[in-house]
């Protein structure tokens, strides 16, 4: 038991090293249990685990909601679950929070090409 507290306290002390948007500022603990979530989300939704991956996410969400990358691959577990709409609003707003976010504009181009939206 002490092995597993030891490893999740590691892995929350890496995740949460390179979450940081701002050096100078140390993360709060919302944003550090943030990460957690939604690297357990990333790992979900590669692992086509589409389920886990939005429930992970949705709580990423939930404690850092003007997080980009949260917001791009909540996106993309709404897609893979058939909520287009759900999808191309979480897109969006990842665009809106981070205009440089290439993945967040690419994934919303597929889905519009998809969809036949292109404009």
């Amino acid at each position: 038991m002490k092995i597993n507290g030891l490893i999740f306290t590691l892995f929350l002390f890496l995740a949460t090293a390179c979450a940081s948007n701002n050096v100078d500022q140390e993360p709060t603990a919302n944003e550090k249990k943030a990460v957690v979530y939604y690297d357990q989300g990333t790992s979900e939704l590669v692992e086509k685990n589409y389920q886990m991956a939005l429930t992970n996410l949705l709580k990423a969400k939930d404690l850092d909601p003007n997080n980009s990358k949260i917001r791009t691959n909540l996106g993309m577990a709404y897609y893979f679950r058939d909520q287009a709409e759900l999808a191309i609003n979480e897109l969006k707003e990842a665009i809106s929070i981070d205009k440089k976010n290439t993945d967040a504009k690419m994934n919303l181009a597929t889905i519009y090409m998809e969809k036949n939206k292109l404009k």
